[in-house]
């Protein structure tokens, strides 16, 4: 199993995994829909952006999952360790034939090195509520609830 950076030459690979990632979403109650049609240019912007990481799980050629994570300053008024940024992990996704492995972990610690690597001293994740299995992972990571989230539809 290897663990690498996404290149302009997965995007195709990845669409397919994005969608069954927001549909598994959708089943905990994501009320947000991944805009398909947008998305080839989002990875492609994404994969270029010094801000961005994509990294991929694959093996023998067969892509297994995916992590991507983002940088993000904060608000001025703000600091952490010195800093004015944060990382934040904004997706992980094994596909099923290949949980169980520590894929998500690795993926994730891919991830946890690049922030280091750019000088992030702070990492976070937005959970779904209803999303047990992704809870009890964080959780199993090291990561603590620091806020909730609330939203209502208008």
């Amino acid at each position: 199993m290897t663990i690498r950076p996404a290149t302009q030459n997965d995007i195709e690979a990845l669409l397919p995994i994005y969608e069954r990632m927001y549909g598994t979403l959708a089943s905990f109650g994501l009320p947000f829909k991944l805009d398909t049609e947008e998305l080839p240019n989002v990875l492609g912007v994404t994969i270029k952006s010094k801000l961005c990481y994509l990294g991929l799980a694959e093996e023998d050629g067969k892509l297994l999952g995916y992590v991507q994570a983002s940088i993000a300053k904060l608000d001025r008024k703000l600091g952490y360790e010195g800093g004015n940024a944060i990382g934040i992990i904004n997706d992980v996704f094994v596909e099923d034939e290949a949980r169980g492995l520590g894929l998500a972990s690795a993926l994730c610690e891919s991830a946890e090195n690049w922030m280091r690597e750019n000088g992030i001293a702070l990492s976070q994740a937005q959970v779904l509520c209803k999303n047990g299995p992704a809870r009890t992972f964080w959780s199993s990571r090291g990561y603590g609830d620091l806020h909730i989230t609330v939203f209502k539809e208008l």
